[in-house]
């Protein structure tokens, strides 16, 4: 028998469920596709997520109904580095797409966004993405937010990793984003980023961050990290070791005699101290509100541009916006009058 259900507003934990185990179960039996996707959203969204400090689940049984944001604010930056040697094809696209998607589905009001981008045509020196004007928007993103707003950054452009100063990354080096005039005024680092964006986020706020930039899968410096089952995962040490000897290999073949020095340290920061800096940022970086941050990559990846109708899009965005879509016309087709819409 199909149950009807409700969205629960923990929209990305949600996400991940229903994708994983719709595919899963479109792969695994016969059953008609509207019942498997019934089962599959009812449950993937009727437990009531709560997470203790480890990262483990506190699951209740019990539907809860869509809180509609109170007000909804977005901070979206982009920046191509235009005539430079750091040029970038698709991120002032991934801009507007994102503030497209935004406005159309999910009714953020125009008035509150802000947009930051180095497109050629823009005139206000206030709209730059200089690393003095981002610090300024993520600040206006988070000031005076109140329990039942929802908060929405959006990142494309370079990024990449300094090393760590204060021993709380596992693997020895902050995450960073890089401004436009990052050459003369630095870089941003994770730790500022959680300062400014995640801490002072009282209980209530939700705040969606997504990064499409290389060197970004904790660019937030959040406390825990879920696979696509919604597990969270822990710091494993044969299977960093092996990817580690990968990493050398291919470093040597390139010649690059930096990259195998920074795999070296990484991994023997992550085995000294990886386990203890891991559990000591549950703790510290915890956040009360309910923040989701969606990566391109993992922290020694780098992330891609693709080809999309003639126009060049981070891979990340696209596929964000995409798979967010899909699933959303999905749950309308099949339940059109028993689901209420996803929600940020």
């Amino acid at each position: 028998m199909c149950i009807y259900i409700y969205i629960y507003q923990k929209t990305w934990i949600n996400l991940i469920h229903v994708t994983y185990r719709f595919f899963k179960n479109m792969n695994n039996n016969g059953t008609s596709e509207q019942c498997i996707i019934k089962s599959v959203i009812k449950s993937a969204c009727e437990n009531h997520f709560k997470f203790n400090n480890d990262g483990t689940q506190q699951t209740t049984y019990t539907v809860k109904h869509l809180v509609v944001p109170k007000r909804r604010k977005a901070l979206l930056i982009g920046i191509n580095y235009f005539k430079t040697k750091f040029e970038l094809k698709g991120c002032l696209n991934d801009v507007e797409n994102m503030k497209r998607f935004l406005m159309e589905l999910y009714n953020f009001p125009e008035e509150n966004m802000l947009i930051l981008t180095d497109d050629p045509k823009q005139r206000d020196p206030s709209k730059i993405p200089t690393r003095a004007n981002i610090l300024k928007g993520m600040k206006w993103l988070v000031h005076d937010s109140q329990p039942g707003d929802s908060l929405f950054f959006h990142y494309s452009g370079h990024g990449g990793q300094v090393e760590d100063k204060n021993g709380d990354e596992v693997d020895g080096y902050d995450e960073t984003i890089m401004p436009l005039d990052f050459e003369r005024k630095g870089q941003i680092i994770d730790d500022d980023m959680h300062n400014i964006m995640v801490r002072p986020l009282k209980e209530g706020v939700r705040l969606t961050a997504i990064f499409d930039s290389c060197h970004s899968g904790t660019a937030l410096d959040l406390p825990f990290i879920y696979s696509t089952s919604g597990t969270a995962k822990k710091l494993n040490l044969l299977s960093e070791g092996t990817h580690a000897i990968m990493d050398v290999g291919l470093s040597y073949m390139r010649g690059d005699a930096e990259g195998i020095k920074t795999t070296f340290k990484s991994f023997t920061v992550k085995a000294i101290h990886g386990q203890q800096i891991e559990e000591r940022i549950k703790t510290t970086n915890y956040s009360v509100a309910d923040v989701i941050m969606i990566s391109g990559c993992k922290d020694p990846q780098t992330s891609a541009d693709i080809k999309e109708a003639g126009k060049s899009t981070g891979a990340m965005s696209y596929a964000f916006i995409k798979t967010y879509v899909f699933i959303i016309l999905l749950v309308i087709n099949v339940l059109p009058k028993e689901t209420e819409t996803l929600n940020f």
